[in-house]
């Protein structure tokens, strides 16, 4: 029976018990060989499903045992890290949970897990349950140019990934879940999701691929039994904290750049596994690496649920393109709701962004040459939404809907903010993407090409990007979705029922 300290009065005794039904289920039902968690839609879940859900994958992980927590004191601390997260579309508690199931697939079913240890995977995935509370729904630009409270308050960079830190910390501790966690191990992680570390972790990706190509010619099915040896092939089972706090010691969270100087960069060859090709600093980048991957992995998901969190996301987008027109400012690049289409921002950002990222990720995980697969089906189908008559605009498409349901604050300027004026250049395509926006760099003939009608737009290197996170509006039977569940009588019958209760907190 789950039985909790300090959110006694947020769920009833029959929600405790549908949770704990789901967690048992999804222990028997997802094994280590095949998880199917690929295929689970967090945006068909109520939160009792979430929370169920959520506790088998931790379980599953070993995260309890290693943490030395309970299965109680853990859903306490999952319903608080809940709250945090604000009513946005898309970056939400859902986004988190997501993010979550995702990396669990890569994890198990791409074969990751091999290469950390067990108290890694529970940093691991505690980052990545909090890398965007608190969020806003508008990214670190936006508030850098606004001058919010925030932007202040974190000096102008990685805001939103720095609040997402302070708050999975505070609840770490009110929660007495320290045992074994370095909190800069935390901060790190978190602060890696900032797309401003985008292109250094695609880089780095390519440093590993050569140390893991050994690793990668025995991981094949016939072999299975040899790669898991233990609880781990790659790593012992603790981390030393003495050699952690002295390559970390000098981090600080409020320049971008100290995150991959901090964090991935240290060298220790000391903190070798004898089994793993990866010293310590490198499966501290390899986890980065694979929590960004999940950030940004919306468009590798199956069509149904790829279209319904691009649905969410332009929501948002172009919020923030109204906000910033009231308030002045340069529309961002593909937030401007009567120029941007939905087909070709989810186009640009799957190949400008996500394309070479995960054709990075399959050097590290061979398996991952699904998600590229699962890219190129989805990038057909939004040719063909790009050319049916209704992808002109869709203004009309959301104005209805966001006027009678987000009546969310914009955040406020703490000073007077002038317009921001970006000069335009033939050699730079700027693309918003859920995360932020990313400055490509185009050769000529490459700006040509990707301007003409049906051009192949090919992926280019990224300079500079910044970042963007999440939360949650309402529940997702009554948000914006697909064509599919718009029109279906299921989704008629969804809108009907009684929104799952939501907790939020003011930050």
């Amino acid at each position: 029976m789950l039985i909790l300290k300090h959110n006694k009065a947020e769920l009833t005794s029959d929600e405790l018990i549908q949770i704990e039904r789901k967690y048992l289920r999804w222990m028997t039902e997802h094994d280590d060989a095949n998880t199917n968690a690929i295929e689970v839609n967090v945006l068909d879940c109520t939160m009792t499903d979430l929370y169920g859900y959520l506790l088998g994958i931790f379980s599953k992980l070993d995260v309890f045992d290693t943490l030395k927590i309970s299965t109680c004191q853990f859903l306490d601390f999952l319903i608080d890290v809940q709250r945090t997260y604000q009513n946005t579309p898309y970056h939400s508690f859902y986004h988190a949970a997501d993010v979550v199931v995702v990396l669990y697939y890569i994890v198990l079913d791409l074969k990751a897990k091999k290469y950390f240890s067990d108290n890694e995977i529970a940093i691991l995935f505690i980052a990545a349950i909090c890398h965007d509370a608190g969020h806003t729904g508008y990214n670190n630009d936006y508030h850098v140019k606004l001058k919010t409270d925030l932007a202040i308050r974190y000096n102008n960079i990685s805001v939103l990934e720095s609040l997402s830190v302070e708050i999975a910390l505070g609840l770490l501790e009110k929660h007495q879940i320290t045992n074994s966690i370095n909190p800069d191990l935390i901060k790190s992680l978190i602060l890696a999701t900032d797309m401003t570390v985008h292109y250094d972790l695609l880089s780095e990706a390519g440093v590993l691929e050569d140390l893991v190509s050994a690793v990668n010619f025995w991981d094949d099915d016939e072999q299975d039994n040899f790669s898991d040896m233990g609880e781990s092939l790659a790593v012992s089972e603790t981390l030393s904290m003495s050699v952690q706090q002295q390559h970390l010691s000098s981090l600080s969270y409020n320049n971008s750049s100290s995150v991959k100087e901090g964090f991935i960069q240290f060298n220790d060859d000391s903190a070798k596994s004898p089994h793993s090709p990866l010293d310590q600093s490198q499966r501290l980048s390899f986890a980065c690496i694979l929590l960004h991957a999940a950030d940004i992995s919306n468009t590798v998901r199956s069509w149904p649920i790829s279209k319904q969190w691009s649905d969410l996301i332009v929501q948002e987008f172009f919020r923030q393109g109204d906000a910033e027109k009231l308030a002045g400012l340069q529309v961002s690049p593909g937030m401007d709701r009567d120029l941007a289409t939905q087909a070709s921002i989810s186009l640009k950002f799957g190949d400008f962004v996500v394309k070479p990222y995960f054709e990075a990720l399959t050097g590290l995980l061979p398996r991952a040459q699904v998600f590229l697969d699962t890219l190129q089906d989805n990038r057909e189908e939004w040719l063909k939404l790009k050319a049916s008559p209704f992808s002109t605009s869709i203004t009309n498409y959301f104005n209805s809907y966001l006027s009678s349901r987000f009546s969310i604050a914009t955040p406020t300027p703490s000073a007077a903010t002038s317009t921001a004026t970006t000069p335009s250049s033939s050699k730079i395509r700027k693309v918003s993407v859920p995360a932020g926006t990313v400055a490509i760099p185009l050769t000529h003939a490459a700006a040509v090409a990707a301007s003409a009608d049906n051009a192949t737009v090919k992926p280019m290197p990224i300079l500079r990007t910044s970042s963007h996170a999440s939360a949650l509006l309402e529940s997702p039977h009554t948000s914006v979705s697909s064509e599919l569940r718009r029109n279906s009588a299921d989704f008629r019958k969804e809108r009907s029922r009684v929104p799952t209760k939501q907790h939020h907190i003011q930050i």
